[in-house]
């Protein structure tokens, strides 16, 4: 209902003694992490690498940027027990695929990629994309910023200057983006929770001992119903005998009377109040 682009797995699946199969789009929800590296011929050896690393799903996070020389990485990206041999970082944050940390960058990236599938794609993954847009042109120019840098103490025959200052750099970043991405997080569930659109308050709260007109005594958020698409509540109507279960009696919309009653019924169940 939501418009999403993403299927549950597995990717085939029957119905009726016949065998279907889901599109496979280019983000799916199973992956673990996703990177483009870059090689630029053009800079010294020590920074000429350049990984742009996401924890989870390829659509739903950002793209940190980590130099092939770093000696360190971020804790939040980092593994306490490494999945090959030698692998283990020490002080990492303490988590794996089945124990959820907060401070874990590939499980908070998990935390807003769920937000985003489902039925409230249409509401959250527009919000994604430009939160993502955001930190990368931001990552873009620091990242440049930092080339030039870290080429000038190379030049210099300070290497070692260069290599702690693209290490520091990547891992300043990636503590950083685990924090802000968790903050993002928090937004958006308070912004789409409970099947509703919630956005921030137009009125003020009131100032203890001052006036109290034109604002709350609490901060009171906007609040507008979501619901479905059009065309899904077509195809609700259209299917089986949907049309005739749902529909509202017509002695409901009779005559003005049956209107208002009916009005103040559908208030109640909201649990809010008839101002008219």
């Amino acid at each position: 209902p939501g418009n999403s682009a993403y299927r549950w797995r597995p990717l085939q699946w029957s119905s009726g003694g016949s065998q279907y199969v889901n599109e496979r789009t280019v983000g799916v929800q199973q992956t673990a992490w996703a990177f483009v590296a870059q090689s630029r011929s053009w800079l010294p050896p020590p920074i000429r690498s350049l990984f742009w690393f996401a924890p989870d799903d390829s659509a739903t996070a950002v793209r940190i940027p980590l130099y092939g020389c770093a000696t360190r990485i971020p804790p939040s990206y980092a593994d306490p027990v490494g999945q090959e041999p030698a692998a283990a970082v020490r002080g990492a944050v303490e988590a794996d695929a089945y124990t959820m940390s907060m401070d874990s960058a590939f499980w908070v990236a998990n935390l807003v990629a769920n937000l985003a599938y489902g039925e409230r794609y249409a509401d959250v993954m527009p919000l994604v994309q430009a939160k993502i847009h955001q930190y990368q042109a931001t990552f873009f120019e620091s990242s440049a910023r930092m080339d030039e840098q870290a080429a000038a103490l190379i030049e210099k025959g300070e290497v070692t200057a260069a290599i702690e200052l693209v290490t520091a750099y990547g891992v300043q970043i990636g503590e950083q983006m685990t924090k802000d991405w968790r903050a993002f997080w928090m937004y958006l569930f308070s912004r789409v929770r409970d099947g509703f659109i919630v956005t921030q308050p137009i009125k003020p709260r009131c100032i203890s001992g001052g006036p109290r007109v034109g604002c709350t005594s609490r901060a009171v958020p906007q609040v507008s119903e979501s619901g479905y698409s059009a065309s899904w509540y077509a195809r609700i109507v259209s299917d089986s005998d949907n049309a005739a279960h749902y529909a509202v009696p017509k002695a409901a919309t009779a005559d003005a009377a049956s209107i208002q009653a009916n009005r103040r019924k559908i208030l109640r169940m909201d649990k809010r109040h008839d101002h008219a």
